[in-house]
């Protein structure tokens, strides 16, 4: 199949829609084949110091542009948006449409131009199939996807450079599995120091954090558990220097079975699983890893407070830094920010958040007391977050910047006066000036089976 003609898109933030010849954005499908309040008084020794409010003026989310009018992901599987290129640059976002599709975006830089191709239609209507991107070192796109539970962790790999108009078959990353639990949320890297050796982490048998590697991308190893005990559910970020270095960053369970759900850290380097301190837990062969041997970065014991993660990016100096939503009460939510700052883990609050997204007062079949809106760390510069919080009864996107490690914020609106909610900011790996530095979730979204929201860009 030949590739979509790219369609122009107006450079104005203001820009309400996609331009071609007339109106819209279309969409093109690419053929596959199988082979294989009141409570606790929440704060601590580095609880946020009292806030410097810079205001800007925002534009209401609906009129950014959208770099597809039908997509919605989860937050535990990334990369979902990566800025790559060689004479050309593109932005590359992955997401999950309203009737199922996987799909794939693709913004060039420069010319403003968009291309939208769906790589696996009628998958499965949950934004936990949302899928995941890793750039080859040869340029082109490898993206994985599986279902929510899924039976099968799929990637395909496409077949031009920085393009995304031809892929090849489907391909399995792992053997069929018939477990309850199943596969979800892929998260791949690759690390140059290991001649580009690539890993693949999700959520696997058991619920637990599972990895396998691939020395050429094509054969995988068998999937093994990372990390067991503490907990039923697991959820983890990863997020790799891309050299020698793997950071990991987790909770034991999910916030709803667990009061005492608190943030953990370690990282793999040179074929050892690591301390934040450099000591070593042990290797390959003593996987999987106890809670207990990890970093413990938030205690909600201590707290009282249960915590969940949001994004784990590397500071200048390689440092881990994590953002993460603590609930004093379920209709409580607090964002906060943990840095490893050389001898000690610094973790203050930045804002609350609000209560649960959606905001909604209806019977949910899928209800999550403990979604919220979410936040995302610049990983090119984790001193900024972009944070999604209710103003006047909207969810919309703003941004925050500390100079201190978190003690002090500046803040900025990035969406404002909007009709519907801007929700789970993502900024894309890599990103480059001409390109967009800021992508997230707006529209309606009742629960992660019933969803109608666009990815806009800024």
């Amino acid at each position: 199949m030949s590739p979509k003609r790219l369609q122009p898109v107006c450079a104005a933030a203001a820009c309400v829609v996609l331009l071609s010849v007339g109106c819209g954005s279309h969409r093109t499908s690419v053929p596959d084949a199988v082979s294989g309040g009141d409570g606790p008084s929440f704060t601590d020794g580095e609880a946020a110091s009292p806030l410097v409010l810079r205001t800007e003026d925002g534009l209401a989310g609906e009129e950014y542009p959208a770099i597809t009018e039908d997509g919605a992901w989860c937050w535990f599987g990334e990369p979902r948006a990566v800025t790559a290129g060689r004479d050309t640059m593109r932005t590359f976002v992955g997401y999950v449409s309203s009737s199922g599709d996987v799909g794939i975006s693709a913004y060039e830089h420069g010319t403003g131009r968009t291309e939208d191709v769906v790589i696996k239609p009628g998958f499965q209507v949950d934004d936990h199939g949302s899928p995941s991107i890793l750039v080859r070192p040869d340029g082109k796109l490898m993206v994985f996807y599986c279902g929510h539970r899924g039976r099968w962790m799929i990637y395909r790999t496409s077949t031009h450079a920085h393009e995304i108009g031809k892929w090849g078959r489907e391909h399995a990353a792992s053997g069929h599995t018939g477990e309850a639990a199943g596969y979800t949320y892929p998260n791949p890297v690759s690390l140059g120091g290991e001649d580009d050796k690539r890993y693949l982490f999700w959520r696997g048998s058991g619920f637990l954090p599972t990895v396998a590697f691939s020395e050429t991308g094509m054969d995988w190893s068998e999937g093994v558990a990372l990390v067991q005990g503490e907990g039923d559910t697991p959820y983890m970020k990863v997020v790799s220097d891309g050299e020698s270095t793997i950071h990991f960053a987790l909770t034991n369970d999910h916030p709803k079975l667990d009061p005492e759900n608190s943030v953990f850290y370690f990282r793999y380097e040179s074929g050892t699983f690591r301390r934040v301190d450099g000591s070593i837990i042990g290797t390959w062969d003593d996987l999987p890893i106890g809670f207990e041997d990890l970093d413990l970065v938030y205690d909600a014991a201590t707290a009282g407070a249960r915590a969940w993660i949001w994004d784990i990016a590397l500071d200048s100096s390689g440092n881990p830094v994590i953002a993460y939503a603590a609930f004093p009460e379920a209709t409580d939510h607090r964002y906060r920010y943990a840095l490893w700052d050389g001898s000690a883990w610094v973790d203050s609050e930045i804002v609350g958040g609000g209560s649960r997204f959606p905001s909604i007062d209806r019977r949910l079949r899928n209800f999550e007391a403990y979604y919220s809106g979410g936040l995302a760390l610049d990983h090119s510069d984790p001193s900024t977050v972009y944070l999604s919080r209710p103003v006047h009864g909207i969810f919309e996107i703003e941004r925050w910047k500390t100079g201190d490690g978190g003690r002090t914020w500046v803040s900025s609106a990035v969406t404002k006066g909007s009709a519907s909610n801007n929700v789970r900011p993502v900024v894309p790996r890599g990103h480059t000036a001409g390109g967009p530095q800021l992508i997230w979730m707006n529209g309606p979204y009742h629960d992660y089976t019933d969803y109608g929201t666009s990815l806009r860009m800024r």
